[in-house]
């Protein structure tokens, strides 16, 4: 039997699946990330475990200190077209990654971060922030809950041996006083004791520690 060759559709249909797989999932999470609730952890895990497993640097676009430590660069999630910055602090490491608003609103901007704190060579802690933007503009229509506080996005977080759901809350106070956002305690989250999910943030690492000395 002779062998059939690939036109590439095969390649390019498996490209665009996984495309839009990952960009359902994300417009999903962040539409759940707006609710007075966590979203279902499952779904912050499976976004987590496609970035992660996908990821790529771009080498040209590293940047180093005087003493030649990584500081920053440029990634990109295969096979989605999505990309992003990667910032690096002492022993900690944020993708962050801008994700396009499907609708005007009051938010003028969203994205998914990706933290890492690293210690010994190892990683010891993660964090996935969900958040829409507001727009704090001066001229910026004041957002649907008026001076009330809202839930714009929620931060899951992992350690060795717990984690937790935060609200990332935001607050309209008018144009004299401008804009609360963070954690301001007006919602509630969710505490997971003995709750550990490291395994996408170690592969994040593993692509990142060959270009990254500590």
């Amino acid at each position: 039997m002779e062998a059939q060759e690939s036109d590439g559709s095969e390649i390019g249909e498996a490209v665009h699946s996984a495309s839009s797989n990952l960009t359902s999932k994300l417009e999903a999470l962040f539409d759940s990330s707006l609710l007075d609730v966590p979203p279902a952890r499952s779904k912050v895990e499976q976004v987590l475990d496609e970035i992660a497993g996908s990821l790529a640097i771009d080498d040209s676009s590293l940047q180093y200190d005087e003493e030649g430590v990584l500081v920053s660069g440029a990634i990109e999630v295969e096979g989605t077209g999505l990309r992003g910055k990667l910032l690096v602090d002492g022993k900690s490491a944020r993708i962050s990654i801008p994700i396009e608003m499907t609708e005007q609103s009051h938010f003028f901007a969203r994205a998914i971060d990706v933290s890492l704190v690293i210690k010994d060579g190892s990683v010891q802690g993660g964090r996935a922030v969900i958040q829409h933007h507001p727009n704090t503009l001066g001229d910026a229509p004041a957002p649907p809950a008026g001076h009330d506080p809202f839930v714009c996005g929620w931060t899951l977080s992992t350690g060795v041996d717990d984690g937790a759901f935060v609200a990332i809350e935001a607050q309209y106070k008018g144009m004299s006083q401008g804009w609360s956002i963070g954690r301001l305690g007006h919602f509630k989250g969710e505490s997971y004791p003995g709750y550990s999910r490291l395994d996408p943030f170690d592969r994040i690492y593993s692509r990142l520690s060959p270009k990254w000395v500590e």
